[in-house]
């Protein structure tokens, strides 16, 4: 319930503020927005809306992932700051680039952008459980598939009430069946005994 007010809280407020910008017919509003301020409202709204959708299709997130993506894309950003900072003297020599300086400097920047912070939150995300040995303080959490194993014995195959356990979902570790067991049970049922 406090997720659907959130959400419609969201819609509302993006409602009003693309409509104050796309109604606005100051200036530092884009020409196109200008001419047609009905269609760049509805098509604004609709990707604020879609932040929603990708909210409702995936459900189930995971805080170490999430953090691993924000401080990837924050170390990328400011990698990419400084290394367009790092370069700039060189895109000011006139005598390399020409006049078209600034226009390189403008390219370095988007590509900078687009691979640094792909690269850092790949790199995090590949090594989130090594990551604690740089922040000793920060630990993303491991992601553990359940326990140790189980190991079932011949009387569990028999009795047969291991598959109603697992169909139940309580057991979240794997079942592990050694060949000596298998064998014993295959002896048993081929055996010609009564009691069997």
């Amino acid at each position: 319930m406090l997720l659907l007010i959130i959400r419609i809280a969201y819609l509302v407020i993006a409602a009003g503020a693309i409509a104050t910008y796309t109604l606005n017919q100051g200036e530092g509003t884009p020409d196109v927005i200008q001419e047609n301020p009905v269609v760049a409202f509805v098509l604004l709204l609709l990707l604020a809306s879609s932040v929603i959708l990708g909210d409702i299709l995936f459900p189930k997130k995971k805080i170490e992932v999430l953090s691993a993506v924000y401080f990837g894309l924050l170390i990328g950003v400011l990698l990419s700051f400084l290394l367009t900072k790092a370069l700039d003297p060189l895109f000011a020599m006139h005598n390399l680039w020409g006049n078209q300086g600034d226009e390189f400097r403008s390219g370095v920047i988007v590509m900078s952008l687009l691979i640094l912070p792909y690269v850092c939150i790949s790199f995090l995300l590949q090594t989130k459980d090594d990551f604690r040995f740089l922040i000793p303080y920060v630990e993303f959490s491991r992601e553990l598939k359940g326990g140790r194993p189980l190991i079932l014995d011949s009387s569990a195959l028999i009795d047969g009430r291991v598959a109603d356990v697992v169909d139940t979902r309580i057991l979240d570790v794997e079942l592990v069946v050694p060949k000596f067991i298998i064998q014993e049970v295959q002896d048993i049922a081929d055996s010609h005994d009564k009691l069997r």
